[in-house]
């Protein structure tokens, strides 16, 4: 079973069927892995019925699974298991025969693997959103909503600190978009706030296990460090057991190991419980582990709306959340496979590129696909969003820009929204791009822009190395030079000339920019950068010995207030869960730096070292910076090359703002 879910081979699913088959005859009657071999053999024959549509291979299906449901105790880890076997096999029968009950029934099976709370996490996870997929093809959004929560809540837990961070990411691969298709059909369901809800608690997963940082378990572990490790161990030796990248199938234990398993989880399970209950009993820690309520998400739209553009196989919409409430704009010409197409054609077109030598034939291909990615996303989404908003025109001379915050979901994270619209000159077109009605920035999470809202300005005291740490690398071993490094470094050495640590060739070192980033307000690195599309932890710096990743970065206490990452793909997360938003810009801003400028693509030293000039001649004011205007001085920047350059947007559209 395990090969033929690799491999495919026909040969393989035949003798797997013969071997559960087999299995059953010669287990003695009262054998307590009967039904664990009948709920394989009811897996394998819907398994065959479904990759050669033989009818006989579903009705025995059917009827393997449900004496296999039968066989199966109720307090048994393992009834999970049989029953989302069991689900599968009656919707299979509903899809084939049209019999709602079978529907029905299939929807019943499938909650009650879920209710059954000794379970893996992740077979229990599975049966959820089973029950969620099940409703919404039925049409039944109330019942979908329901089943997409129960996954959504499980997902945490998939991905608990007792398994390995590689582990962790790889197991999210696995559900990638289940938070999207859940506040789907929480929209389907009128239930816009919900939708808000299950977003926020299904996507930034990893940032609070992976990183180490601002978490709950964190907070308990400085109030009740005790309680903190009990409540850890607990969940590790619940899943220890189960090998989570295990098929819908096992081997049943022997009789005295099984009974002692199942007591053993019963009790774990119990513990488990108790332990949240004294968490949630400490003062402050009432709704530890518990979802966002959408009334405390709202704070994130202190400063303008906050638009959150859902991805999901059931709609397309975007949520636009304020202070006050949720409204949802239908996006009909967005679809889940054309965001899919036109995010591949863009990654292409950039991937391609950049495995070429620069000539201005290659530049003008990659400048062509950019443009038709940014006149895609004005029709399809950003305009509409504009619309409803009241953004129709940019603003009268004199009169302050709207603001408005970008979390895009699913591969629209990989996308520049920002700069989404018409940017050629010509009058019918004239202002019809984002980057003429309203300013713009982008936030992983909406906890991650209320957190950038909330952070106090930092001071620093005497006897600090500066206000401002420059890393300055135009020479890296193994690397192409860039020379304007020089022009970035000199411009802010002559803006900051008695609050400067500068940090250049060989002293710009892994450790010396880890040491030196922790101890200042503010950050202008300009240097390589790097992204690992497949593994984005791995993405960072390149300085003078080495990479400076994600992980470092974000593993230490930070303080600061803006970072100019003057750097190739530090907002470029990866293609298997960008919802995860493994960026480093992200890191930072989770890390505790509010304000975050960062670029989207490999962008030319020169054009870099251009928007710089431009963003600091805003920002610096007789040696000191001001960051609460970053996001206005890159909108106007970038407004202005944009002007200059309107054919070539791989010069001014890759860079973006982070942060309140």
């Amino acid at each position: 079973m395990t090969r033929i879910r690799r491999f495919g081979e026909d040969a393989d699913l035949d003798a797997a069927v013969t071997a559960a088959q087999a299995a059953i005859e010669a287990a003695p009657a009262g054998h307590p892995g009967r039904a664990q071999m009948l709920s394989n053999l009811g897996g394998g024959l819907l398994l065959r019925f479904e990759r050669t549509g033989n009818p006989a291979d579903l009705d025995a299906a059917l009827t393997t699974n449900q004496a296999a449901a039968a066989a199966s105790p109720a307090d048994h880890p393992d009834r999970a298991r049989v029953l989302l076997n069991l689900g599968g096999a009656l919707w299979g029968r509903s899809r084939r025969v049209g019999d709602p009950a079978d529907a029905e029934a299939a929807i019943l099976a499938l909650q009650e693997a879920v209710a059954v709370r000794i379970a893996p996490a992740a077979i229990r996870l599975g049966a959820a959103r089973a029950w969620g997929t099940v409703a919404a093809l039925l049409g039944q959004w109330s019942v979908a909503v329901q089943g997409y929560g129960a996954a959504v809540n499980l997902l945490p837990l998939v991905a608990w600190r007792g398994v390995s961070r590689s582990s962790r990411e790889r197991l999210l691969q696995d559900w990638a978009g289940l938070a999207a298709d859940a506040a789907g059909c929480a929209i389907a369901a009128s239930q816009p706030d919900r939708a808000v809800e299950l977003l926020e608690q299904g996507r930034g997963v990893l940032w609070s296990q992976l990183l180490e940082t601002r978490t709950e378990l964190t907070q308990l572990r400085q109030v009740a460090p005790e309680l903190a490790t009990c409540l850890e161990d607990v969940r590790v030796e619940l899943d220890r057991s189960v090998s989570l990248t295990t098929p819908d199938v096992a081997i049943g234990p022997a009789s005295t190991a099984s009974a002692w398993h199942v007591d053993r989880q019963m009790v774990l399970a119990d513990q488990w419980d108790e332990l949240i209950d004294q968490v949630r009993a400490l003062p402050g820690f009432q709704a530890f582990l518990r979802p966002p309520r959408v009334e405390e998400l709202r704070g994130a739209a202190v400063g303008g709306p906050v638009v959150i553009v859902n991805v999901s196989q059931w709609r397309c919409d975007a949520l636009i959340v304020t202070e006050t409430q949720t409204r949802v704009i239908e996006l009909s010409a967005l679809t889940h496979d054309s965001v899919h197409h036109h995010a591949s054609t863009y990654l292409s077109a950039l991937q391609g590129y950049e495995s070429t030598a620069w000539t201005p034939a290659t530049a003008q291909v990659m400048d062509q696909a950019i443009t038709a990615t940014l006149e895609w996303l004005w029709d399809a989404m950003a305009e509409p969003v504009l619309t409803a908003l009241g953004h129709d025109r940019p603003p009268d001379p004199g009169l302050v820009w709207p603001r408005l915050w970008w979390c895009p979901t699913g591969p629209l994270a990989l996308l520049p929204l920002h700069a989404a619209g018409y940017h050629d000159p010509g009058h019918r077109h004239q202002n019809r791009s984002v980057v003429d009605r309203a300013v713009s920035s982008y936030t992983p999470t909406l906890r991650a822009l209320i957190q950038a809202h909330t952070t106090p300005s930092r001071s620093i005291g005497p006897g600090a190395d500066g206000q401002l740490l420059i890393v300055a690398l135009r020479h890296t071993p193994g690397q192409p030079e860039l020379p304007s490094v020089d022009r970035e470094r000199d411009l802010l050495v002559r803006l900051f000339p008695s609050r400067n640590a500068l940090r250049e060739g060989p002293q710009a070192t892994r450790q010396a920019v880890r040491n030196e980033f922790s101890r200042h307000a503010w950050a202008h690195l300009s240097c390589h950068g790097t992204q690992d599309l497949d593994d984005p932890s791995r993405g960072g710096l390149l300085l003078y010995d080495g990479r400076l990743t994600i992980t470092d970065l974000t593993a230490d206490e930070h303080q600061g207030e803006f970072v100019f990452l003057s750097a190739c793909k530090t907002a470029l997360g990866g293609v298997h869960i960008p919802d995860e938003a493994i960026t480093l810009a992200a890191a930072l801003q989770y890390a505790g730096w509010p304000h975050v400028i960062a670029t989207l693509w490999s962008v030319m030293d020169l054009a870099a070292a251009e928007i710089a000039e431009d963003v600091y001649s805003r920002l610096a004011d007789e040696g000191e910076l001001h960051p609460q205007h970053a996001a206005e001085a890159l909108h106007h920047a970038i407004r202005r090359h944009r002007n200059a350059m309107p054919d070539r947007p791989s010069r001014w559209v890759p860079f973006l703002h982070h942060g309140p």
